[in-house]
């Protein structure tokens, strides 16, 4: 499920897209940060339950959040090294 939830992620918003942004809008320590189109969430949340009945929302959303903060983090690091 993990898998299929951060493929569908990339493809509908981009990496860069998901390093630049959150769930929500809000970032670490208040910082403002793009909110992520709540469509295209709901559309990855009913994809998923389609395929895997038994996933609950929240975990579809917190698997979410770790998409992007891991893409953040590799954004980061690569802009570090250069």
């Amino acid at each position: 499920m993990s898998l299929f939830r951060q493929e569908l992620a990339t493809l509908l918003f981009g990496r860069d897209t998901l390093a630049k942004a959150t769930l929500t809008g809000k970032g670490m320590q208040g910082k403002l940060k793009e909110q992520l189109e709540p469509e295209k969430n709901n559309a990855i949340i009913d994809a998923v339950r389609e395929r895997f009945p038994n996933t609950e929302v929240a975990e579809i959303r917190a698997l979410l959040r770790r998409k992007c903060n891991n893409e953040s983090y590799k954004a980061c690091s690569n802009s570090s090294q250069s």
